[in-house]
């Protein structure tokens, strides 16, 4: 038996339709991923969303995503530095922060988001939830999303905004060989690392992407928004890849230093 997990993120919608980040209209990208999402993989298991959802205060990005997605669709939703939590929490209530269970996998969402910072951290009471639910289930198999990366890409300018205390988290959970990987947003691009046992996938955005191994901003035009799905397995395999959309003009503003 195997189930699906796709991961979408980095969406950035504004708060009205009509306005553009860099010159992109993320809101219609955010709709091509997701239908190409939901053309390639028509049985969906868990959709989740690492992070920046939203580039504003207001709630209406969140509604308005929750409105694209098909009913019945189980779904797990985290915070990343631009997102407002308690907006996303009264919009997608008890799938924010949360785990669910998919067979023999325990997929938990972390938050790595520090209110008004554009850095990451774990706090300690979010790490010994994530321990407390693999101590409960010692014998499944346990991966998470978060929003900041926990591993550096290469980029200078962003690995100095990941989880500040990435080399603790990493640390506390070399001892579960239970966890198979973890999975992050923010960095706007795709990037396998390893550490001891566990994997880390970084994944694209469904808008603009970074370009890698830039020691400062800088936007890849040649590379398109995209999403990462999983294949989980009952034995604790997995198999996972990058999606992305056909090469085109997304309109992206060349001279942008930063957003």
């Amino acid at each position: 038996m195997s189930f699906t997990v796709v991961q979408l993120s980095d969406c950035h919608l504004l708060a009205s339709k009509d306005e553009r980040l860099l010159g992109l209209d993320t809101e219609s990208t955010f709709e091509q991923v997701l239908a190409q999402c939901l053309s390639e993989h028509p049985t969906i298991d868990l959709m989740v969303f690492s992070g920046d959802i939203s580039n504003t205060d207001s709630i209406l990005p969140y509604q308005r995503i929750n409105d694209y997605l098909p009913a019945g669709v189980e779904t797990l939703w985290m915070p990343g530095n631009h997102d407002e939590c308690q907006l996303m929490l009264d919009v997608f209530g008890k799938d924010c922060l949360t785990d669910k269970c998919l067979g023999q996998w325990q997929i938990t969402a972390l938050n790595s988001q520090v209110v008004g910072k554009v850095h990451g951290h774990v706090s300690d009471q979010e790490l010994s939830r994530f321990k407390h639910i693999i101590e409960a289930a010692p014998k499944n198999y346990h991966a998470a999303f978060l929003h900041h990366h926990l591993m550096p890409v290469g980029s200078k300018w962003i690995d100095t905004i990941n989880v500040d205390n990435a080399g603790a988290v990493l640390k506390a959970l070399e001892p579960y060989p239970q966890i198979k990987w973890l999975a992050n947003g923010h960095v706007h691009q795709e990037h396998i690392a390893k550490y001891k046992h566990l994997d880390l996938y970084s994944t694209p955005s469904t808008c603009f992407q970074f370009l890698p191994n830039s020691p400062k901003f800088a936007v890849d035009e040649s590379a398109m928004p995209g999403y990462r799905s999983f294949k989980l397995f009952d034995n604790g395999e997995f198999e996972t890849r990058v999606h992305r959309l056909p090469i085109a003009d997304l309109g992206i503003d060349k001279n942008a230093n930063g957003y």
